[in-house]
């Protein structure tokens, strides 16, 4: 720079051209010294966006049977793991301590350990058994835009930061203050990823552009707490083919053949919807559990 000062008449460069020059160098050689949280995440999004397979492994504060969007700020940390292959067949696998669901390309099945009861459809499908909020992180480049999108729609707060990770490179770390819309006296307000207030922080490799991490916190009134941290993050790399097999014990008992009819079924299928709804959730409110 200070050479392009000195020498800029010898350029035939005059002082206003020098100034353009110098600003023009200093765009090429820092092109992302003044970039904002949005472009960081339309960045990233565009980063991924041709993925083949993907492998995740998080902590997440939940029931280790439970939902696998089931969250919970007093539960302790529990592993939370995917798989995904997008090519050339869909196949994926996500499981929980005591839970596991698979999509092998033909069908769809889920094993709930304590008490060895197994769901199957017939069917694949690119989520199931409320697997969703982790197939959108799975899905990263429309996870990402979606997120930068809806911060931008509904006027959520969004930051951006800087930070040398573990491995010495530059990090670039996007905040957003995520509202679920709830009232605080919803009854589903903070115990499901999707009716949940939330500050969620990604951190994307300043070169890569790639994300590299995430955590969500959970909004409360007694104050923030982490409930997901995703550290590690594996792109384009081979799965195993036994991932897509789901070892069953073998006295699994059949979720669909525990289903039985109702002896007084007729008074429930003769229900409008709008009956429907009011009578379950009257026997909610009244906690009559075998009505609902």
């Amino acid at each position: 720079m200070s050479k392009l000062f000195k020498y800029r008449w010898g350029f035939g460069l005059g002082a206003a051209a020098g100034a353009a020059a110098i600003i023009l160098i200093t765009f090429l050689v820092f092109p992302k010294t003044s970039v904002t949280a949005a472009e960081v995440m339309a960045r990233g999004a565009q980063a991924v966006a041709k993925l083949t397979s993907i492998h995740f492994r998080g902590e997440l504060r939940t029931l280790p049977a439970d939902n696998f969007s089931y969250i919970n700020a007093d539960c302790p940390f529990y592993t939370i793991e995917l798989w995904k292959q997008f090519e050339p067949d869909l196949k994926w696998r996500i499981e929980k301590p005591l839970r596991i669901a698979v999509i092998d390309g033909d069908s769809a099945v889920m094993l709930i350990k304590n008490g060895d009861v197994g769901v199957r459809f017939p069917h694949p499908a690119a989520s199931a058994f409320d697997t969703e909020w982790l197939q959108r992180i799975a899905n990263l480049s429309n996870t990402i835009t979606n997120e930068l999108n809806n911060a931008m729609a509904k006027g959520w707060t969004m930051s951006l930061t800087n930070e040398i990770g573990v491995d010495g490179r530059l990090k670039d770390v996007v905040t957003i203050e995520a509202r679920s819309g709830l009232p605080a006296n919803d009854y589903l307000k903070n115990v499901f990823m999707e009716t949940a207030d939330m500050r969620r922080v990604y951190v994307f490799d300043d070169q890569s552009e790639r994300l590299d991490s995430m955590k969500i916190y959970l909004h409360a009134a007694s104050g923030d707490t982490l409930i997901f941290k995703l550290d590690q993050i594996d792109y384009n790399q081979p799965i195993d083919p036994s991932e897509w097999k789901l070892d069953l014990p073998a006295d699994v008992s059949w979720w669909q053949n525990q289903m039985q009819m109702l002896p007084d079924n007729d008074k429930y299928a003769s229900m409008t919807a709008e009956q429907a709804t009011r009578a379950f959730f009257d026997a909610c409110s009244q906690e009559n559990w075998d009505e609902a």
